[in-house]
């Protein structure tokens, strides 16, 4: 074993211990949050309970909106370490703990061993992708599925060491590719694809059209995909098929105020998201000398991508505002690219680049120093909203004290010392001091964050839940959706509408009125609370931050007449 491979597994090793050091401490400071990532819990856990690893379930119904790749690693880690949230997020941690040596270990083959550090170190001190391994969201997986796939297309075009294209590399990019089908479904293909179409017509001159690649790479991609896909064929046949598609195809074209509104806003986010690397990314799309044949191949692949991310984006639509996430990772490439031409002092930063620079870590230490400020304050914070829950919500006892306001206030001190490095053109100083403060500051204020939001925001009413685990009884909620309800509970299949042979939009009312066999309980917001309160069937149990929980009891049996003749 040679000295420089024997560096390079040292350095492997430090990075994947630095990727467990900022993933791992989030994985149960707080509860699921509702939405995403209780869904995905709640499909794992039913995967267990049912013993059906192919069809995804919700509430023991039919799900048509993802493959189950991440859901089976969900489940294999519920099974070893329980339903809990650590074990629903464990999976990410530990594709985070992969991602970074693989990132680095990309950026040495494209170019050098401290490229792929630089890659590592823009990458893993953004806040996005560090949310995101801590979550129990698909979208990591996916996003570094993606990433690959791009990286072995891209290597084909650029044969290092005088070797001809390898055909070997569009397959394994279709392996890696079909991986991802499985997590999101095709329209990941679509995105490949779309970016694939931008690199030939940029290089159409150089590069004939990808008959045979596309073909290999989609056939393969299709193969393995039809792990799963072709197992549901055959148990269930097109109507599968017509059902996913038709769900897909109505995702895609709706459009709702919420996602176009926050669609404007995607692109700033995922440079605040992005930061400090986002500070660093126009610089790097100019055409610089010491650039070799594979790293121009990628850094066009990559600027694409971007592109491609930011129309869909743009494009408003709701389905596919997780993918701009994929951005972190052309963002961290370029930012990279950057700092290497800074480092060596081959380069100076640009102006825009120092504008950026003081202005996102301005934001930052803004955002750091008001969250907690206005917590300690939440009373104030009153006067601000009509709406009855959060008028609630935010009279709940969360503690803040002036250890959380520590975080922006030391944040702010080293991004000034930072500035400083910065206009004296001291690049390797101020990169050794922002970056490191910017990952440190993220993943405390994450930890002293979560658990006081989800204490504003869902807390009573997950308690609740937590609290009917193992009872005989019924749970719903009422006017408003929430997959804690199922997965806190730990609902069994004979608890649900699907066991009843009741139509899921039935079930509710039933629980109110039907002829219960054993207790129901409810839980609405004080928005709606007034109407259930007069409900005859419906006994109130108490109310706490916004929440209203009530009860109902079964009806007695008739009684029988001992006497009848």
């Amino acid at each position: 074993m040679t000295k420089n491979i024997r560096r390079d597994i040292v350095i492997t090793l430090v990075i994947a211990c630095f990727a467990g050091f900022l993933f791992a401490p989030l994985l149960g400071v707080a509860h699921l949050f509702e939405g995403e990532e209780l869904r995905n819990a709640e499909i794992a856990r039913e995967m267990l309970v049912t013993g059906d690893f192919f069809r995804t379930h919700v509430d023991f119904q039919p799900s048509w909106e993802q493959p189950p790749l991440f859901f089976w690693l969900q489940a294999a880690s519920m099974r070893v370490f329980g339903v809990n949230e650590m074990a629903a997020r464990l999976p990410n941690v530990l594709l985070g703990i992969l991602t970074l040596p693989m990132l680095f270990l990309l950026g040495k083959r494209l170019y050098s061993s401290s490229f792929g550090a630089l890659w590592v170190m823009c990458y893993a001190c953004s806040s996005l992708p560090m949310l995101l391994f801590a979550s129990a969201l698909p979208d990591t997986l996916a996003n570094t599925l993606l990433i690959s796939s791009i990286f072995c297309i891209a290597s084909y075009y650029a044969p290092s060491k005088g070797k001809t294209h390898s055909m070997r590399r569009i397959a394994l990019a279709g392996i890696v590719l079909g991986a991802a089908i499985l997590t999101k479904g095709f329209v990941v293909m679509l995105l490949v694809g779309a970016v694939w179409l931008l690199f030939w017509l940029a290089r159409r001159h150089e590069v004939l059209f990808p008959i045979t690649e596309l073909a290999v790479l989609l056939a393969i991609a299709l193969a393995v995909s039809f792990v799963w896909f072709g197992g549901e064929f055959f148990r269930r046949g097109l109507p599968f098929f017509r059902e996913f598609a038709v769900y897909h195809v109505r995702l895609l074209t709706s459009l709702d105020n919420y996602a176009s509104a926050l669609s404007i806003y995607q692109p700033w986010l995922l440079f605040m998201g992005c930061f400090p690397a986002s500070a660093l990314l126009l610089p790097a799309f100019a055409k610089h000398p010491s650039d070799n044949a594979a790293l121009h191949t990628f850094k066009t692949w990559m600027i694409f991508l971007l592109v491609v991310l930011l129309i869909i984006c743009m494009a408003l639509l709701p389905s596919t505002l997780h993918y701009i996430s994929l951005a972190a990772f052309p963002v961290s490439f370029f930012a990279a690219h950057t700092l290497v031409g800074l480092v060596a002092r081959k380069q100076t930063m640009t102006r825009l680049s120092r504008i950026l620079c003081i202005f996102f870590s301005a934001l930052w230490t803004l955002l750091l120093l008001t969250v907690p400020i206005l917590g300690m304050n939440a009373a104030w914070l009153l006067t601000f909203t009509d709406d009855v829950f959060w008028q609630a919500a935010l009279r709940a006892d969360i503690s803040w004290s002036a250890w959380e306001l520590s975080i922006g206030a030391v944040f702010g001190l080293f991004a000034g010392v930072s500035i400083f490095f910065m206009l004296k053109q001291r690049y390797f100083e101020w990169m050794i001091t922002l970056f490191p403060a910017s990952a440190l500051a993220f993943v405390v204020f994450a930890g002293f964050l979560a658990p006081r939001v989800e204490g504003y925001s869902q807390r009573a009413a997950i308690e609740f839940f937590q609290g009917l685990q193992g009872k005989e009884c019924y749970v719903a909620t009422l006017d408003f959706t929430s997959f804690g309800s199922l997965f806190y509970s730990q609902k069994q299949r004979p608890q649900s509408a699907a066991a009843l042979n009741i139509p899921p939009e039935e079930f509710a009312a039933w629980l109110l009125d039907g002829e219960l066999d054993k207790p129901a309980y409810f839980v609405c917001k004080m928005n709606t609370a007034a109407t259930w309160r007069k409900h005859a069937h419906l006994t109130e149990l108490y109310t706490k931050n916004g929440f209203v929980f009530f009860k109902r009891d079964p009806k007695p049996a008739p009684f029988q007449n001992l006497t009848a003749r």
